[in-house]
Order: C-alpha cells, then sequence, then structure tokens
C-alpha cells in the first residue's frame, strides 16, 4: 500500500485541492484510492497536529478505514498543510515513517508546493491579520522577522506552526532522512501538471477538469 501526503506550503490552493478531494472521494476509491471523510472541506489539518502532539489513535483510525476501503496495492491520499512543520522537524518525519511501515506502508511520497517567497509573505500576511491567529506583528515586522529568520512562526489553538521561506534549507533538512520521497512543485507547475490529462470519459458531479487534476496528481 502506499501513502501520499499533499503537505502544503500554506496559500498554495491547499483549501480548493481538498474540498475537490472530498468531493471526489467515492470516485477515488474506483480507482483503489482512500481519501478520508473525517475532517471538514476535506482539510486533514487536525491528522497532522494530532501527530504532532503524539496522539496516534485519529491516524491509526485513517489507517484501519482505508485498509478496509481499498486493496493492498491502493493509495491512501492525505492532504494538509500543517505538515509544512515537517520541514522543520525531520524527526517527526523519521517517526511517522517508522510508524507508518509498522503498518504496512513503506512507499510514502510527500507533495509539497512553494511560490514566489514574497507572494507567500503577503498572502500569509492577510490570513494572519484576520479570524483568532495570534499574529501581532505589522507588515514591517513579520517582513523583517522572515528576511533575518528565513522563516516564520505562529501558534494556533493546539501547537506552533512553522511557514518556510528558505525552500533549499526545507528541501534539505527534509532530504536529511534518508527514505524520505519528496515531490516539491512550483505553484505553476501544480496548478498546470494536472491539468491536461483527458483519459478520463465517465460522467461525474463536478467539472471533468478537476477530477483529471486529481488523477495526474496520482499518476493515475
Amino acid at each position: 500500500m502506499k501513502m501520499i501526503i499533499h503537505s502544503g506550503l500554506h496559500r498554495t490552493g491547499s483549501s480548493s485541492t481538498q474540498s475537490i478531494l472530498m468531493q471526489l472521494r467515492k470516485h477515488l476509491l474506483k480507482y483503489d484510492v482512500f481519501y478520508p471523510k473525517n475532517f471538514a472541506q476535506g482539510n486533514c489539518s487536525v491528522l497532522a497536529q494530532n501527530f504532532f502532539l503524539h496522539n496516534f489513535e485519529l491516524f491509526e483510525g485513517i489507517l484501519k478505514e482505508a485498509k478496509n476501503s481499498i486493496s493492498s496495492n491502493g493509495i491512501i491520499l492525505i492532504s494538509a498543510e500543517d505538515f509544512e512543520n515537517l520541514l522543520f522537524e525531520p524527526l517527526i518525519i523519521k517517526n511517522l515513517l517508522h510508524r507508518l511501515s509498522s503498518n504496512g506502508i513503506f512507499d510514502v511520497r510527500f507533495v509539497y508546493v512553494f511560490r514566489d517567497q514574497f507572494q507567500y509573505f503577503e498572502s500569509l500576511y492577510s490570513r494572519l491579520s484576520i479570524g483568532s491567529w495570534s499574529n501581532n506583528y505589522s507588515y514591517f515586522d513579520m517582513g523583517n522577522i522572515i528576511i533575518k529568520l528565513k522563516s516564520f512562526e505562529v501558534y494556533d489553538k493546539r501547537i506552533k506552526l512553522f511557514f518556510a521561506f528558505d525552500y533549499n534549507k526545507a528541501i534539505e533538512n527534509f532530504r536529511s532522512i534518508e527514505e524520505a520521497k519528496i515531490l516539491f512543485l512550483s505553484l505553476i507547475n501544480f496548478t498546470t501538471y494536472f491539468l491536461d490529462s483527458n483519459f478520463l470519459d465517465f460522467e461525474i458531479l463536478i467539472n471533468q477538469i478537476e477530477f483529471n487534476y486529481v488523477c495526474r496528481f496520482l499518476g493515475l
């Protein structure tokens, strides 16, 4: 069994991707692909946060449901931008891979999408300036922190979230775990990578391009 973890970055269309995957969940099962149904709008970030808090009950439950839904050759697909934290915490990657291998999942691929750093900063600043986020920094101060540290962090309700701006360093951290497989796509490539497929001809209730988008992502 294989697992693909779409892991962010934040502000790169993750919510739209998750919404599409949630709508396509039943159709993906026909292709031996499992996407969890337990999360609002398809966002699996609660799963990521629980893992960072060393609470594995939900994670184990998802794996059990997947094994009852697809074959041993199938794919478990997870999408949670909070897995961006893994770019800063290689030991947690190792822990995650160990836990998956103990459940018979040895082929794990992490997919990250990045965008121009300044665009990322502006989009992130706008998002963190509303709602319950604990960002008290001005536009200027947040920018200076990112220039100095090449990253930014903020407390969510449960955990500290990290945002990567030095992509080379992030990839280097990730690849320090020898067995970890990572695919890093630019936002443009992430969009175009999926939209040129026309090999599926059965009718579904949502836009055909969206379904092709997901299937290309999975390599189907």
